[in-house]
């Protein structure tokens, strides 16, 4: 069987790296090597057909730039514009690109490559957006200006987050060049990093861009690698051959993380994993019974398969529409009851259960897979797994050929929306089929402009996927990153719900900090230039902080650990910019593990109001800034300086959040 062949292979290369010592193939200080869980495809190197993945962001935000985008701390924000404004009527957007941006070839970047980069895009979401948007008009060379038909709430949620990459842009005079096939061989863009080769299931190099808008990225050069077994993965991690590898699953993650060598971390984006029941719109399938499905539902044991895939780190979900997102609907998962599921079975006729052929999970979650697998086998439904490749899964599910079952991942942003158009809408480029009913309530919610109404909308279009049993949730994914002892900051966590770091912003030890060619987009006003002291007064606490700028920005999901050591560093710190970290008002997480919304892996005692009091304690302003149609706020620091007694008071507060990694740590 595939497990046992992978069980034996982790065996032969845990047996093999044993000997290695970190770092043993030591890279280039002016060089990362980021080992990526899949084959890169040269389709993602063009933005114009990104699927419903994030997996290409990772790429496509390496050697591109978009209009409007997720950047640190903020889950949409300008970034090749410098603005943009809305109509009174929601149905003008205007964007103000920033003055002197140049391609990668030195081309300048005008409205019309905007223009023309929206025209050209077929990815997802691009129905949506060609039959909501009448007009893109260049009013002028950094104004462009988007003509809706209608009213529609989630323009910019469509155009400025990964929910799709009509924002992102390409330069028009070299696409007309060179043609799809030539751009797709030596891409240029607007991104951080720029083209230099691309080895066909190998290595993707790219180069920094000094150019770019942001800041120069503090790494020269940037190596991708298709990495797709996760031993291998790890064997790279373990000989110091790559400083970051990503999704890593079960055994090959605990080796990680029991190894005091490396870093085991956790991304906060907008994943989920479930089973499809592509057939159950066809009466003479075995899955049109409700029951039948229901009964797979009961037989999945989410948390074991949590344990199994992400140590304890994905909470098991009720709905495919992430908790992290805005207007997901709060769900309960179906409880594991083996008894009830064989009760189901037996009511629909099956109590022996049934072949039910091929399961398919999509590249590389086949733990999970296996896992689902064995939920079935508990319950007599016999099924065997198939393997495909990632690029060829992904096209045989938009093209509605999966058949039997199979397991589907998306992990990219936008909200509640955009998953339902694309899922659960009869209409969605990846939804295997729908009810008329729920396809009415997803053109009442895309034209909805009253917040309250629309999130009742969409709570009942995902109440009704779970009366009818459309899905199969199994948890919301967090991906396990390990980190080599290179790594001063992995930037992982810094953009909302975003898988992939902030490329610019990741740093080796013993390198500086790269300077920001623009102000950075800040949660809290930037503090005068007379109170910016000069960076000598930072060295002395370079150590406590590892950051070797005088004005610190931790936006975004912050662990528990890396707040308090940032925060404990302050105390001869001159001046704060803000940081910010996900909490939830009035409840303790652990309130909410005992409901079952959290995995017991994430406890703590910490509120809101506790951090709140803290800061009063010791005469620092902490505001919560809402976001709307979501449990999790954003906590911010406003600036000034921090005496001693202040980063006292805060550390207190901080260590009661302990950080799970090492929670659980503690408990082996």
């Amino acid at each position: 069987m595939q497990h046992n062949n992978r069980i034996a292979l982790w065996l032969i290369v845990m047996g093999l790296v044993g000997g290695f010592q970190p770092g043993a193939q030591a890279q280039s200080p002016e060089k990362l090597v980021f080992a990526l869980h899949v084959t890169i495809s040269p389709s993602w190197f063009d933005p114009a057909e990104a699927p419903a993945q994030i997996t290409p962001f990772g790429i496509l935000y390496a050697l591109h730039d978009a209009v409007v985008r997720p950047l640190p701390g903020e889950r949409m924000a300008p970034a090749l514009a410098a603005s943009w404004t809305e109509s009174s009527d929601g149905r003008v957007y205007e964007f103000k690109l920033r003055q002197g941006l140049r391609f990668h070839n030195g081309e300048p970047c005008t409205a019309e490559d905007v223009q023309y980069s929206f025209a050209r895009y077929k990815g997802a979401g691009a129905k949506e957006l060609q039959a909501k948007v009448a007009q893109v008009e260049v009013v002028d060379p950094l104004t462009v200006r988007f003509h809706l038909r209608d009213p529609w709430p989630d323009f910019m949620t469509f155009y400025g987050t990964t929910a799709t990459a009509a924002g992102i842009v390409v330069p028009k005079k070299y696409m007309e060049q060179v043609g799809v096939d030539g751009f797709q061989k030596a891409p240029v863009g607007l991104g951080p990093y720029k083209f230099v080769s691309y080895t066909p299931g190998g290595d993707l190099v790219l180069e920094a861009y000094e150019g770019y808008w942001r800041k120069v990225p503090n790494i020269k050069r940037l190596i991708i690698k298709s990495v797709p077994e996760g031993t291998t993965r790890l064997a790279m991690l373990k000989t110091g051959e790559a400083d970051i590898v990503f999704a890593l699953e079960g055994q090959v993650a605990e080796a990680v993380q029991r190894d005091p060598n490396f870093t085991l971390v956790y991304t906060l984006h907008a994943s989920s994993l479930w089973l499809e029941f592509p057939e159950q719109w066809d009466p003479k399938s075995v899955w049109a019974d409700k029951r039948v499905r229901l009964a797979v539902n009961y037989a999945l044991d989410r948390q074991a398969i949590n344990e199994a895939a992400c140590l304890g780190f994905c909470p098991p979900a009720g709905v495919i529409v992430p908790r992290v997102m805005e207007y997901a609907l709060p769900a309960e998962p179906l409880p594991y009851n083996l008894q009830k599921a064989k009760q189901l079975l037996a009511e629909a006729g099956y109590p022996n259960g049934f072949d039910a052929g091929e399961l398919t999970p999509i590249p590389p979650f086949f733990t999970v897979g296996e896992a689902v697998l064995n939920s079935l086998q508990a319950i007599g439904i016999r099924a065997r797994m198939r393997t495909m490749e990632r690029a060829a899964f992904l096209s045989a599910w938009r093209e509605k050929k999966l058949r039997g079952l199979f397991v589907v991942g998306v992990g990219t942003s936008g909200n509640a929306a955009t998953r339902a158009g694309e899922l659960i809408c009869s209409q969605g480029a990846f939804a295997s089929g729908g009810y008329p009913d729920i396809d009415t309530m997803c053109q009442q919610q895309a034209v909805e402009r009253d917040r309250t109404r629309r999130e009742a909308l969409l709570h009942r279009i995902q109440q009704l996927t779970i009366e009818r049993v459309m899905f199969a949730p199994i948890i919301d994914f967090r991906a396990l990153v390990g980190l080599g002892p290179r790594i001063a900051e992995h930037a992982l966590d810094t953009v909302p719900l975003h898988a992939f770091p902030e490329w610019e912003d990741i740093r080796l030890k013993g390198k500086p900090v790269g300077v920001a060619s623009q102000p950075p987009v800040l949660a809290a006003p930037v503090p005068p230039p007379s109170a910016v002291k000069a960076p000598v007064a930072v060295a002395a606490v370079a150590d406590a902080s590892s950051d070797a700028s005088p004005l610190v920005v931790l936006a975004g999901v912050v662990t528990p650990q890396r707040l308090q050591r940032k925060v404990s560093g302050y105390r001869n710190v001159p001046d704060i910019i803000g940081f910010s970290v996900q909490s939830t008002p009035q409840k303790t997480l652990q309130e909410l593990a005992t409901a079952g919304q959290l995995s017991t892996r994430l406890l703590s005692v910490t509120t809101v109001a506790e951090l709140q009091n803290a800061g009063q304690s010791a005469g620092i302003n902490i505001k919560v800034v809402s976001a709307p149609g979501r449990g999790f706020h954003s906590i911010v620091v406003t600036p000034r300086v921090l005496s001693g007694t202040a980063a006292q008071a805060l550390s207190k507060v901080f260590r009661q959040m302990p950080n799970p990694l090492a929670l659980q740590q503690a408990q082996r």
